[in-house]
């Protein structure tokens, strides 16, 4: 107790010191007190990443205490609360109890096996422990870490005499927030190799009492056996023993000498566990690198122990200190060291290297994988197969696919190259991999075949077994795959295989007995049993025995050995016939070779066999160059005499015995020697013979040859020269008269009704087998080719018969199809076509089908040839005029009149192309290429006609600088002696808006309507024409149904915008207007009649004209202009008598408005201010200027950040009437839900409520949307109200109340329970419509007020929803009022709803158009709708906005709105 309390007073917890101190001193030590206390607990509690590290720090002091001659044991018992370790050391000294009481203080700083050392280790436990309680020896004391330095100061603690024991105990009361699960867990999980490198603690036992009451324990223990090197770990539990085995290795390396830490160490062991089977064998799995207990896993497959200095946390190395360093790198000498141990271990000699270090990718040790194999690499560690210990690189590895099947290498070992030797076959395959790394080879095909070459030489090869050719061949073939992609070291593979070295191999067994290399002999065989194989072929033949689907078998066939098969047989005698003199080759030999390929019936190719023959002048010539003199009965004339060419020698047919045997031999010389029994064809060209044979042979004969040999030629034999060459023959007809053949007849009985025709003089001119000659020219019969050679006749004559023309062209269309090539062909290369207005014959290139009005190049045959259009349109393919025929025109006016000035006519024929051009536009898409590459072309033309101020009428291209004149004319007038602009007139211009308008010509074209600028200033006092001005607004809406009826696609935003203001427009008369007309930087300053005015939602007409029709017909005029109407029909809508214009409407089909009374409908427009105007004095006041063709922007507003329903951050919700959790904020807006769901489902289950409208039946406008719905009967909705809301006060509702009151109070009340529970301060004090008055328990609000609920957002939390938070942030404190009207539907969100005039006047005063920055006021609008069935709501926030920028539209003139989409 004495060390305690001297612990304590220089710890300054004396109490009597205290006392006696300094005040200032004592105040001192309390802070210092403090401050160490913090410094102590943020120590203890961050420095380690676990919890449950603490387990390690308390076995390392275990270990580090000093024993007897027991064996060290630790305890550790789990309960309850408590943490208790026991340890059976000698006890704590005085000197300890200071230590823990330090920080940074330890007993075993710098001592050799000692794990801790800096004296903070045992801090940890105050992760889990407030209270830790010690008992060793004398010595009973605690630490409490609730009090101030309650971690370092002692706190004496004595336990009753019989708690005492021999053990130094620890006990820790755990926390309460400690998991004690988690805790259990780890303590139950230890691993055994904790106590491998302890220096004394030999067995841990843990005990823990699981929440079931039930004990359950571990014993963990070290064992060593008799053998030293190996140490076993048990793991024991009640129902199981595990134990691990591992090999351990130490060696003594250098340390690092100047590491304080270490001070005067000069050496340290370093120790390798590698983890083993029961046998021995290596056991990989990754293990932890020690420094004494374990630090952490960084890859290796063996443990790794030294006296590593480690992080405060003892969870990682201190990577950059010289020490540690020192320490790695003796790990390589302390690897190879257990090599050697491993050879002499029978179990490891062949295993060890599953051992060796992989894929360390840690920075500290990634080296030390290569250190240790290259220190391995230059060690004889690897077992040869005769039992020697070689250098890894000396060593070879066989693959199985050069092994026979024993296993044995095909190579023998005095066969491989110097040094190599084989490695032993105990070493596993799988093992290969392992020593591979160390540089361990194996036998690639480059050594394989330098070794076969080598034996093969020196040995017979007779010698080696069958078994052992078939494995050599497998081997050599397996190299097929890989000579292309790999490069060899020793010399260059060919990319083709085999390779060159391969074919020098002694590996072709002959049939007489030798052994050849493949690249020693050719022509070479398997033995085959063909017979009549021709002789003197030069064919080799190998041993016989080598089957098919072998080994043997694919390799010599690799290597160039052939099938003997017709194939190869016929190869040899095609090659015979194809080199060498052909002299050389015997008579004897050729026959036989035909007869061999007849008796065979083998054909190489389809185009036949090329082979030399045997005439009958004993010379040796190309068959497919030779006749057979045979000819059966049909041949009239034979050949064999009249034509001079070599015929086949007699002795071919000394083997057809029957007439039928020699057709059959002579049918098979023709087709597959290519011998011929008629006139010769070469390349479809006639054969010198057969031009012969044509000038010496009479007409009549060489005809009826031509006849007999025509079966024989296929279609496709005689070329057009050939045929060009015959019809242009000469022959006499039977006028007597010579002609070209191909201009002649035949004399069918169809043709002799043509008179003066010349006929051929043949013999029986009808039989079917001179139809041929059609190929010749002839005409044989009444088809196209016939018609059209009549009508050349005629072209050829000049002839005008157009009666005997319009003929022929009849029967070309009836006859088309039997030449219908010929027949366009003509057309197109010669004049056939006869136009009648010129008198002339012309081709098909002059003529279209159909041509424009404007056309002047070509003619058009549809009004000439009525009857004929198949023929010339669809048959001829004779087009319509088309774009680019125009363009072409175009293009050649604006070559012949550039620069220029053109006259009145060329500027028509412009017109009149360009307006022909825009009827082209119409159903082609502009994307297509057709039509964007014929505009294009225009577009680049200067082929516009434009009225120049300094050169007169001349050509401009469209993207030049020149302008669309306004189609009134006005702003030509103005600017034309100014600018250059278009010359044509309006229905010119009217009728090529396509062409300016499309995608070509748009981005070009510049009018004066969207260029000049007009500003206008009416002069003089303004008086107000509220009668006229009437009039347009009461007929306003006929003006909008004509347009929506008429031009539907035109109704953009811009026109509906302008049609609105149409009701709103006033009419201000005054003396005058001065108008400043503005094109760059060209003014024109004229005087207008009339001016139209917008601002915002006000239209105002300023007109210096009185009443009349004229001003009318101007006012028409001007809105005209500005929207989708014709002038006429905008006076008739506003001006004519109504019956005229209701009639008109009728016989349009465009719906007839309903009239509205003029005053009550203006008064109803006025949504936010009060529109009276009254006389003005305007004089020189600038109240206007715009584009002629005005646009309008909405004002510009903060922008709503989203509309959806309310979305409450959890801060938000802490602050809403004390709402605790989301489960209560949950239910308590789904009751204020189901509250108003229930009530739909009771309503809509008793009484007709009708369904959502449906858009296509046609709207309904003002109060009678509503009212024409069925509705019950008071009493009945009274009871169901009741009923379904739960209400039990009958005063909430009224008898007399319908379905849209009901609808009304269900939707306030709705927002009224969702606002109480999501807005912070919200309660029934910001509900100010009187319907709230209706709901039990509440009052009425009692006085008038603008919106059904007001809300002050005090902290921001309905700005941060609807703006975001940067626009709450930059409204601090200023955040505003929210006014918020209800209205709430029983259909859907596009169902109409009701806005009074004050509820829209107020919208317009809290405007944000018109608000400060930030606004006092917001007005939002809440739609609910389904408000019956499932309620949904939105917000509209500041809706008057919202009707300017189309999101809400009014629908009727009683100010009804819906929303344009959901929003």
């Amino acid at each position: 107790m004495d060390v305690i309390k001297e612990i304590r007073r220089k710890k300054g917890y004396d109490e009597e010191m205290m006392r006696n101190a300094d005040p200032h001193m004592v105040e001192w030590l309390t802070d210092t007190r403090a401050n160490l206390h913090r410094s102590i607990e943020k120590l203890a509690v961050e420095i380690y990443s676990k919890s449950t590290h603490f387990i390690f720090e308390l076995i390392q002091n275990a270990d580090d205490s000093k024993y007897t001659n027991e064996v060290p044991t630790l305890y550790f018992k789990l309960r309850e609360d408590q943490l208790i370790t026991e340890c059976n050391e000698e006890g704590f000294t005085a000197e300890d109890v200071k230590s823990i009481c330090n920080s940074g203080d330890s007993t075993k700083s710098g001592k050799i096996g000692y794990i801790g050392e800096k004296g903070i280790g045992f801090k940890s436990v105050f992760q889990v422990s407030d209270v830790v309680h010690i008992c060793s020896r004398e010595f009973m004391f605690k630490f409490d870490a609730t009090q101030t330095c309650g971690m370092l100061t002692p706190i004496w603690d004595p336990l009753p005499e019989h708690e005492r024991t021999n053990l130094t105990r620890f006990t820790l009361d755990l926390k309460a927030n400690v998991d004690r699960d988690a805790l259990a867990s780890e303590l139950m999980t230890l691993s055994p190799s904790l106590l491998l490198f302890l220096r004394q603690l030999r067995s841990i036992t843990l005990d823990v009492k699981l929440r079931s009451g039930k004990l359950s324990r571990v014993t963990l223990r070290h064992i060593t056996g008799e053998d030293r090197s190996i140490v076993i770990l048990e793991k024991k539990t009640s129902s199981m023993l595990e134990t691990q085995k591992y090999y351990v290795i130490k060696k003594v390396v250098p340390t690092h000498p100047g590491e304080k830490r270490r001070a005067n160490v000069r050496e340290s062991e370093i120790v390798l566990a590698f983890p083993v089977a029961s046998d021995l064998t290596p056991k990989i799995s990754s293990q932890a690198v020690h420094a004494f207990l374990p630090l952490r896993d960084y890859g290796f497959s063996f443990v790794i122990q030294a006296d590593f200095l480690a992080s405060a946390n003892r969870e990682d190395l201190l990577t950059d200190l010289s020490w540690n360093k020192q320490l790695r790198s003796g790990i390589t000498a302390t690897f190879s060291q257990a090599v050697e141990d491993f050879k002499a271990r029978s179990q490891l000699q062949y295993t060890w290297v599953r051992f060796l270090p992989s894929s360390i990718f840690d920075p500290f040790f990634s080296g030390l994988e290569t250190s240790i194999i290259e220190d391995l690499k230059q060690r004889p560690i690897i077992l040869d197969s005769k039992g020697v210990y070689h250098r890894p690189r000396d060593v070879l590895i066989a693959p199985s696919r050069f092994r026979d099947e024993r296993g044995q290498p095909l190579l023998e070992p005095a066969f491989l190259p110097t040094p190599f030797v084989y490695l032993s076959s105990s070493y596993m395959e799988k093992d290969h991999v392992h020593l591979r790394r160390l540089g361990v080879r194996s036998i690639d095909e480059d050594l394989f075949v330098q070794g076969l070459a080598l034996m093969l030489v020196s040995l017979d090869p007779s010698s080696r077994t069958d078994g052992w050719h078939e494995a050599v061949c497998q081997a050599l073939y397996s190299i097929r795959s890989q000579i292309p992609v790999k490069k060899r070291r020793s010399y260059d593979y060919e990319t083709t295989w085999p390779s060159h070295e391969v074919r020098a191999l002694r590996l072709l067994p002959m049939k007489d007995g030798r052994w050849v290399p493949a690249n020693s002999i050719t022509d070479v065989y398997f033995d085959s049993a063909l017979s009549n194989i021709p002789a003197n072929l030069g064919i080799h033949l190998l041993n016989p025995g080598i089957e098919p689907n072998t080994w043997r078998h694919c390799l010599y066939a690799a290597l160039g050995v052939k099938v003997a098969n017709e194939e190869n047989i016929a190869a040899q005698i095609l090659k015979r016939h194809s080199t060498g003199e052909p002299n050389l080759i015997r008579m004897d030999d050729m026959i036989s070779d035909a007869l061999w390929f007849f008796e065979s019936q083998y054909c190489p190719s389809s185009t036949g066999i090329k082979l030399r023959v045997v005439t009958d002048s004993l010379e040796s010539a190309w068959a497919n160059t030779v006749y057979v003199d045979y000819q059966d009965s049909s041949y009239s004339i034979k050949l064999h005499g009249i034509l001079k060419a070599p015929f086949l020698h007699s002795a071919y047919f000394r083997k057809c015995q029957t007439p039928e045997q020699l057709a059959k031999f002579v049918e098979w010389l023709r087709l597959r020697l290519g011998l011929h029994i008629c006139p010769r064809l070469i390349d479809g060209q006639l054969s010198p013979e057969f031009k012969a044979l044509c000038l010496s042979l009479n007409m009549q004969d060489l005809l009826c040859v031509i006849q007999q040999s025509w079966t024989s030629w296929s279609n496709s034999d005689l070329g057009p020269s050939a045929i060009a060459y015959l019809g242009n023959l000469t022959t006499t007809c039977q006028d007597g008269k010579s002609y070209c053949i191909k201009d002649t007849y035949l004399g069918t009985t169809h043709l002799k009704q043509f008179d003066g025709l010349p006929f051929l003089s043949v013999k029986d001119a009808e039989n079917p087998e001179w139809m041929f000659l059609e190929r010749l020219g002839v005409s044989t019969k009444l088809d196209g080719a016939l018609y059209l050679r009549l009508l050349r006749r005629l072209k050829d004559q000049g002839s005008h018969d157009e009666e005997q023309i319009q003929s022929l062209y009849q029967s070309l269309q009836n006859h088309f199809v039997d030449a219908p090539e010929a027949i366009k062909q003509a057309f197109a290369s010669e004049p056939l076509v006869y136009l009648k207005n010129k008198h002339s014959w012309v081709t098909t290139c002059k003529v279209v089908w159909k041509g424009a009005r404007s056309m002047t190049s070509k003619v058009a045959l549809e009004k000439m040839y009525q009857g004929l259009s198949k023929l010339m349109r669809d048959l001829l393919n004779i087009q319509d005029c088309g774009p680019d025929l125009l363009v072409e025109e175009l293009r050649l006016i604006s070559e012949t009149w550039r620069n220029q000035q053109i006259p009145k006519e060329q500027s028509q024929a412009i017109s009149d192309k360009l307006i022909d051009l825009c009827d082209f536009l119409d159903g082609q898409e502009y994307s297509g290429d057709a039509a964007i590459a014929w505009l294009q072309r225009l577009a680049s033309l200067p082929i516009f006609p434009v009225d120049s101020p300094s050169h007169g009428m001349t050509l401009r291209a469209i993207g030049e600088k020149i302008y669309v004149a306004d189609p009134t004319g006005h702003l030509s007038s103005i600017f034309r002696s100014k600018v250059e602009i278009l010359s044509f007139n309006n229905t010119t211009i009217l009728h090529i808006q396509r062409l300016l308008k499309s995608p070509v010509f748009k981005s070009h074209v510049r009018t004066l309507e969207d260029s000049v600028v007009r500003t206008s200033v009416p002069a003089g006092r303004a008086t107000t024409e509220a009668a006229e001005a009437r009039k347009i607004q009461y007929r306003a809406n006929f003006v909008k149904s004509y347009i929506q009826g008429t031009f539907p696609n035109k109704c953009n935003y811009e026109v509906l915008q302008l049609l609105d203001n149409l009701q709103n427009v006033s009419i201000q008369l005054v003396p005058d207007i001065q108008s400043t007309y503005t094109l760059q930087d060209i003014t024109q300053v004229t005087t207008d009649e009339i001016v139209l005015v917008r601002k915002d939602t006000e239209l105002t007409i300023f007109t210096s004209l009185a009443p009349s029709t004229r001003r009318n017909l101007k006012i028409s005029n001007e809105f005209a202009n500005l929207l989708p109407i014709e002038t006429h029909m905008f006076h008739v809508c506003i001006y004519q008598d109504l019956e005229l214009v209701e009639g008109l409407f009728n016989m349009k089909g465009i719906d007839v408005p309903a009239l509205q009374n003029v005053d009550q409908h203006i008064e109803a427009m006025l949504v936010h201010e009060d529109r009276h105007i009254e006389a003005m004095l305007v004089d020189e006041a600038l109240l206007h200027t715009q584009h002629y063709s005005p646009s309008r922007e909405a004002p510009r507003l903060y922008a709503p950040r989203h509309t959806q329903a309310l979305v409450v951050t959890d801060n938000d919700r802490d602050e809403c009437n004390d709402r605790n959790n989301d489960a209560k904020y949950l239910s308590e807006v789904e009751r204020a839900a189901q509250n108003v769901t229930t009530l739909g489902s009771v309503i809509r289950s008793r009484l007709a409520v009708p369904q959502a409208h449906d858009p296509s039946s046609g709207s309904q406008r003002g109060p009678s949307s509503r009212t024409d719905r069925s509705a019950p009967s008071n009493t009945q909705l009274l009871e169901l109200t009741h009923a379904a809301s739960g209400f039990q006060d009958s005063a909430a509702f009224s008898p007399d109340l319908d379905i849209a009151t009901i609808s009304g109070i269900c939707g306030e009340y709705f927002i009224y329970k969702v606002f109480s529970n999501v807005l912070p301060g919200f309660d029934a004090s910001h509900w100010t419509s009187d319907i709230k008055g209706r709901i039990p328990g509440m009052a009425p609000h009692g006085t008038p007020a603008p919106a059904d609920f007001e809300y002050r957002d005090a902290r921001g939390v309905l700005t941060r929803h609807i703006y975001g938070q940067e626009v709450m942030d930059a409204w601090k404190d200023g955040w505003p009022t929210y006014y918020m009207e209800v209205k709430a539907t029983t259909q859907d969100l596009q169902e109409k709803l009701s806005m009074s005039k004050s509820q829209v006047q107020f919208a317009s005063q809290c405007s944000l158009s018109r608000a400060s920055d930030p606004p006092g006021a917001v007005y939002i609008l809440i739609r609910v709708w389904k408000v019956l069935r499932d309620p949904q709501w939105k917000l509209y926030v500041d809706p008057h906005t919202l009707l300017y920028t189309g999101e809400l539209e009014i629908v009727s003139p009683n100010l009804e709105l819906k929303p344009v989409s959901a929003l």
